[in-house]
């Protein structure tokens, strides 16, 4: 299989606008999220165009914020972007 043939995945976490507070509220990192839902979906909608336009598929992956909670507390982590991330890839490897 050559390079042009392998397709590229990548799970992007998607919030609810009712979560969305919930998520901000209980994120170490909030001062680098966005203020609001509607910029925080403005901006994933750019990044998901940006990734397109190089090739990668993503997939869209709907983060609870209970179920986040859980996910890092049962992992000793706090909760931040690296954190979302790692949830968002441990979802997707679980699809």
């Amino acid at each position: 299989m050559k390079n042009k043939d392998i397709v590229t995945e990548i799970g992007i976490g998607i919030y609810l606008k009712e979560d969305y507070p919930k998520i901000l509220a209980m994120s170490v990192d909030k001062n680098k999220m966005n203020p609001t839902w509607e910029e925080w979906k403005v901006k994933k909608e750019i990044l998901k165009l940006t990734l397109s336009r190089k090739g990668i598929h993503t997939i869209d992956i709907l983060v609870k914020p209970d179920e986040l909670a859980k996910y890092c507390k049962q992992n000793q982590l706090s909760v931040e972007g690296a954190s979302r991330a790692q949830y968002v890839q441990h979802l997707v490897s679980n699809l």
